[in-house]
């Protein structure tokens, strides 16, 4: 399947368990997810539980008004959203929202 879209990070533990937005064949989106793996934090003195290094070829920040609303759409390429204040509402083709 290919990406349509990703939201809401969420931390589990050793790891980051990820929504994602999923599309089949038939050009269905659904609700998948991906796990990032995270290192043992160090101790007291360490900076947190680390994943490996990620390859970022590209990247772009957005800030957009609280009242800020996006009809549906496909997104143009995979993206990765990281929300430093408030939320998202993504809503996939079966009207499943997270």
């Amino acid at each position: 399947s290919s990406f349509c879209a990703s939201a809401d990070m969420a931390a589990g533990g050793s790891e980051w368990v990820i929504p994602v937005v999923a599309v089949d064949e038939a050009g269905k989106s659904y609700w998948s997810s991906m796990t990032i793996p995270l290192g043992a934090s160090g101790g007291a003195n360490s900076i947190g539980a680390l994943s490996e290094v990620m390859k970022v070829t590209t990247m772009q920040i957005r800030e957009t008004p609280g009242d800020y609303k996006f009809d549906w759409h496909c997104a143009p390429r995979k993206q990765f959203i990281v929300n430093l204040d408030g939320a998202v509402d993504v809503e996939v083709s079966d009207g499943t929202r997270k």
